[in-house]
């Protein structure tokens, strides 16, 4: 048995294949909050027109006729994708990967805001629940965490209404789950 820790949000929607490949596999999911998600993807232009026109050189994007566009994007949806603002795609993206996500009781959904707060009591509270035995680097990877400083007032004023409101439920319901399935940090 061996645990997977996703830091690619986008392939949760692929967790089910991933399952059928490694049935015994422990899988650890991170959530973060919607407004820092996509802070950090304003911030890394992953979604931005400039994106969107020049070859893909580390993401896995599909080109078509010179544009790139996420894997993850239905096809059909294309056309809609160039005319989304940055921000609205950056939304889509966070809906996308927790809207597709599918529930397992034996996922530990690990809060990401939680574990950059408070590293060492949080992370201690899921390896004592799960009988895990801490490698000779953890106290150093653990001391190494820190809380994203994030400005989202900015961000968040030019975001739709409607997206605004699909993330936040995308982020709610996987939060549900999170809180029933992690232990708390002490």
């Amino acid at each position: 048995e061996f645990t997977v820790c996703i830091k690619v949000p986008e392939m949760l929607p692929y967790l089910e294949q991933y399952r059928c490949l490694y049935p015994d596999s422990q899988i650890i999911v991170t959530l973060r909050k919607p407004e820092r998600v996509i802070a950090s993807l304003l911030r890394k232009g992953y979604y931005s027109d400039e994106r969107l026109f020049q070859r893909p050189k580390k993401w896995p994007n599909r080109v078509i006729h010179g544009k790139a566009y996420p894997f993850w994007l239905p096809e059909d949806r294309d056309h809609e994708w160039e005319h989304l603002s940055e921000i609205d795609r950056c939304c889509l993206a966070y809906c996308f990967q927790y809207d597709n996500y599918i529930h397992h009781n034996g996922d530990l959904i690990i809060d990401y805001d939680e574990l950059c707060r408070d590293p060492k009591p949080y992370w201690g509270a899921i390896s004592e629940e799960h009988g895990w035995i801490n490698g000779p680097r953890t106290e150093h990877l653990l001391s190494t965490i820190a809380e994203p400083i994030v400005s989202t007032d900015a961000m968040m004023s030019g975001l739709e209404t409607g997206f605004y409101e699909a993330v936040t439920a995308s982020y709610e319901r996987v939060k549900e789950v999170c809180s029933r399935i992690r232990p708390e940090s002490g």
